[in-house]
């Protein structure tokens, strides 16, 4: 078998997604060959760490442009996403979960404190933002 028929067999088993990426981190990487990545496991992790990061970049970058999250459904499972009053996007681009208290003071006056607790802003935490019923709108 040709090297040529190796690369090809190479690609027909990875697919055309993941070849495409691996071709991304060959141009970057200009001493690195395509069997480095598939049969070096040191260069495979490199590969896996950086295309990790890079997912983490688009995810990120798609973040930015989230507004705010409203619309609950409450017929979904209660976690810590659903339990949230609201879910807005920080400046920091993370993923800010609000949950509103009423308290009564001891004059009689009302007080609502907020409880804020962070996220990182990944496909996983945005797909629970979704199930969580919310709607996310883009600026």
């Amino acid at each position: 078998m040709s090297i040529l028929q190796d690369y090809e067999n190479i690609r027909k088993s990875i697919g055309e997604n993941e070849y495409q990426k691996i071709e991304d981190y060959l141009s970057e990487n200009k001493s690195l060959y395509l069997s480095d990545i598939y049969y070096n496991e040191d260069e495979n992790n490199k590969f896996q760490l950086w295309k990790k990061r890079k997912e983490e970049d688009i995810v990120k970058k798609e973040v930015k442009k989230v507004k705010r999250a409203t619309a609950k459904d409450t017929s979904v499972k209660r976690d810590e996403f659903a339990k949230a009053q609201n879910i807005r996007i920080s400046r920091g681009g993370k993923i800010c979960l609000e949950t509103f208290k009423k308290k009564k003071e001891e004059d009689g006056s009302l007080l609502t404190a907020t409880y804020r607790s962070y996220k990182k802003a990944t496909k996983e935490n945005l797909e629970k933002v979704k199930k969580a019923g919310y709607t996310v709108e883009i600026k």
